[in-house]
């Protein structure tokens, strides 16, 4: 035999439609977005096999690779918060006993030590305090006592216009 349970209406509510006010948003995240994208978004979804959706992938797979312009067949987008990019790539990169890097002035450093050292990185860091700066020159020299199997891995655009390679 079946019980049926009653559904208290105490703690239910009639609510209008949700109306959020225009705001602009000036920090880190989240961040305003342009109109185009908002409609994208309100559009019926598709699923991850559907055709539409691969030929879009392919469009932002070659929109990547111009921004990061790179002819790397395997540039791709996840679909994730940039920790979730973060973990991807030192879970794809990252062997027992590799030697990593990680300069750590904040929360996100800490974040990267934690996930280099469970995947068995040997983990080396450069310190500073909360929202400090992390010359380069510091850094290079740390780097030069270690291991360049990642040097190409991380390549980012420097101050005063040099690319570290």
């Amino acid at each position: 035999m079946m019980q049926t349970l009653s559904i208290r209406d105490r703690q239910r509510l009639q609510l209008a439609p949700l109306q959020v006010p225009d705001r602009l948003l000036l920090g880190p995240g989240p961040s305003n977005a342009h109109p185009a994208v908002l409609h994208a978004m309100s559009l019926s979804p598709v699923g991850h096999l559907d055709p539409v959706f691969l030929a879009l992938m392919g469009e932002i797979q070659s929109l990547l690779r111009y921004v990061w312009q790179t002819e790397n067949s395997v540039t791709f987008a996840i679909s994730g918060t940039g920790t979730a990019a973060m973990e991807a790539t030192i879970a794809n990169a990252v062997e027992p006993g590799d030697v990593v890097l990680v300069g750590v002035a904040g929360y996100f450093g800490n974040r990267l030590v934690d996930m280099a050292g469970r995947y068995g990185g040997e983990v080396k860091t450069i310190a500073k305090p909360w929202d400090g700066c992390l010359a380069w020159k510091n850094c290079d020299r740390h780097w030069k006592l270690i291991v360049r199997r990642f040097w190409r891995l991380f390549m980012r655009k420097l101050p005063r216009g040099r690319v570290s390679q």
